[in-house]
């Protein structure tokens, strides 16, 4: 029956065992393993670095299996099993978490800078980027967090954040751009005003028409670049 021929396919492993550090390369996840269910082809993995819980199917529908060792990916076996490395990111040796492979490069989460540091609710609000293995060096002996942004860094992400196609880009609050740092709107240091999503001028009421519509009735979808370039 399928219950049968999905335990025994796969070939070279079959069914992960639960406490192994395993990739799944289709879904470009990395984490140990918690629970194994054979029967509902399940694996549930505590990823690297979020140590959240993720569950994945360790076989395809035709039985091949979707899952290796880490200890069989080249490119991740120097760096298991904590997968910390130390990056040079923002021209400075930064700590960081391997999270994933893409497009054969190894991809390394940070942790938000000083500046974004007020936001404890996402590990992930961090940056990402992608590294060849050799250029990363096994465990943590960088910076903690990168360092903030120079005036001219922010202008390169104030030029991608308005290449992205979202109309509600400044704070209702205050009218800064999101790819400022963080406003004391949302630090918690308290709103100046209302003001339009689309271009940040101040209006005096809500219902003030700008930009083609009322101030008040903004989408409120502002965020950060790194979460502006997902969408």
């Amino acid at each position: 029956g399928c219950g049968s021929s999905a335990a025994a396919g796969g070939g070279g492993g079959g069914i992960p065992k639960v406490g192994m550090d395993v990739f799944l390369p289709s879904n470009s996840a990395i984490g140990k393993v918690l629970e194994v269910d054979a029967g509902r082809n399940e694996i549930k993995i505590a990823e690297i670095g979020t140590k959240k819980e993720a569950t994945y199917k360790f076989q395809d529908y035709k039985g091949k299996q979707k899952w290796k060792p880490i200890s069989e990916e080249p490119s991740l076996a120097p760096f298991a099993p904590s997968f910390e490395v130390t990056a040079t990111y923002r021209d400075a040796p930064t700590n960081g978490f391997i999270i994933g492979i893409q497009d054969d490069m190894l991809e390394v989460h940070f942790s938000p800078d000083e500046a974004h540091s007020v936001d404890k609710s996402n590990w992930k609000l961090g940056t990402a980027e992608k590294y060849k293995s050799a250029d990363l060096k096994p465990g943590h002996s960088g910076a903690e967090r990168p360092r903030t942004r120079t005036p001219e860094e922010i202008k390169k992400d104030e030029q991608k954040v308005k290449s992205y196609g979202v109309s509600y880009i400044h704070c209702g609050g205050c009218g800064q751009g999101v790819w400022e740092n963080p406003c004391g709107c949302y630090t918690g240091g308290g709103k100046k005003g209302i003001f339009c999503q689309q271009c940040g001028k101040q209006a005096t009421k809500s219902n003030e028409v700008c930009c083609g519509d009322a101030v008040g009735n903004g989408a409120q979808n502002q965020g950060y670049p790194a979460v502006l370039a997902a969408q």
